[in-house]
């Protein structure tokens, strides 16, 4: 199954990438900063990108099996939960 999965590099995000991995699925990891995700696996994808561009988020989630949103505003941030 491909697994598309928003927020990959925060802390719940990363928990359910990992999971995801365990237990043999592929992951599309969607994050902004590539750095922040210190994992690398045969079926994981990173793709950079804005959750408030439309047409990253399109291309993140086209022909993924589930789709898994892990948002959440930063501490420097004010903006709303989006998970």
């Amino acid at each position: 199954m491909l697994v598309t999965v928003f927020g990959a590099s925060g802390q719940t995000g990363r928990l359910v990438v990992g999971e995801l991995l365990d237990k043999g699925h592929s992951v599309r990891a969607f994050l902004r900063d590539p750095a922040r995700l210190d994992l690398a696996h045969a079926n994981l994808e990173v793709i950079v990108g804005d959750a408030r561009d439309s047409v990253a988020v399109d291309a993140a989630v086209a022909g993924a099996d589930a789709v898994i949103s892990a948002l959440g505003s930063t501490r420097k941030e004010k903006a709303p939960v989006f998970s």
